[in-house]
């Protein structure tokens, strides 16, 4: 009886810290988990110097999770196939596959964390689905989840880029000088890392990076930029943004012999709310 309700005690507390792990703040390391019609992401941890995730808010979103704590060991079933985990220890079994771990089994303040490197191994023996874990940018993708997109320079005048996604993408915009920044927290963007020159009046380079879950396309300029959506967000067309108003003066005049008189200058001021880009 008594094994039975420190069983329950721990299983509480367990929950209690799935519960703190979502709530912690953004500026946390964290990971990022892209399906099918899926995404969400969670807190990355640290523990003898690497990174860990907890074990059933990893798995609970994907499918039917269940928990059973026993002392010190723990059975994670994921919809028919049963794993036993021992805390302290990186000896793992899920279903009939016995391994290793790349570090121990964490227990702390309730919460069961797994290293972040075992990740693509445990899904896969659970879910038994594709995994592609891009480990440095922490971004897993399930089922083949990852889209690229294609970017077609056009030479109007003023230059448009166009970039065309399969699905439609929402992406928080962040303008600074001459650069605008594409930040994609939820899509499963990929493409080719690195700086890519642009031969335009108007763009000069493109660059793609991937970071703490998220993706980031940079686009640079020689002057500033505006984005707009088209094509039910499927489309993005990066241009020119437009010049702001500014003051404008009379040019001074010269009276017959007398001295230059200046006519006051006139403010030119548009009173409409500019865009948000």
């Amino acid at each position: 009886m008594r094994s039975r309700r420190s069983s329950y005690l721990l299983l509480l507390a367990f929950l209690g810290g799935i519960a703190l792990l979502r709530v912690h703040s953004s500026d946390d390391k964290k990971l990022s988990i892209y399906a099918p019609q899926l995404f969400y992401s969670l807190p990355v941890t640290q523990h003898d110097n690497k990174d860990y995730v907890q074990l059933f808010a990893l798995m609970e979103p994907l499918a039917k999770t269940t928990l059973r704590i026993d002392g010190h060991t723990f059975h994670l079933r994921v919809n028919d196939v049963d794993g036993e985990f021992k805390e302290g220890k990186n000896s793992i079994k899920i279903g009939k596959t016995k391994f290793d771990m790349d570090g121990d089994l964490v227990v702390e303040e309730g919460q069961v964390a797994v290293p972040l490197s075992s990740v693509t191994r445990i899904l896969s023996e659970y879910l038994k689905r594709p995994v592609e874990f891009r480990e440095t940018a922490r971004r897993i993708f399930l089922d083949n989840a990852a889209t690229q997109f294609s970017a077609e320079l056009r030479k109007t005048d003023p230059s448009s880029l166009v970039l065309s996604f399969p699905t439609a993408v929402s992406p928080s915009i962040h303008s600074e000088g001459n650069k605008l920044q594409l930040i994609f927290k939820r899509e499963p963007v990929l493409a080719g890392a690195g700086t890519n020159p642009l031969n335009d009046k108007l763009f000069t380079s493109s660059t793609f990076q991937e970071e703490n879950g998220t993706a980031e396309l940079t686009i640079t300029g020689t002057a500033p930029l505006m984005a707009n959506f088209s094509d039910g967000g499927k489309t993005i067309i990066i241009t020119s943004a437009p010049a702001p108003a500014g003051a404008q003066s009379a040019p001074a005049t010269t009276a017959a012999g007398g001295p230059a008189q200046v006519t006051p200058a006139t403010l030119l001021r548009d009173d409409r709310s500019r865009p948000r880009w």
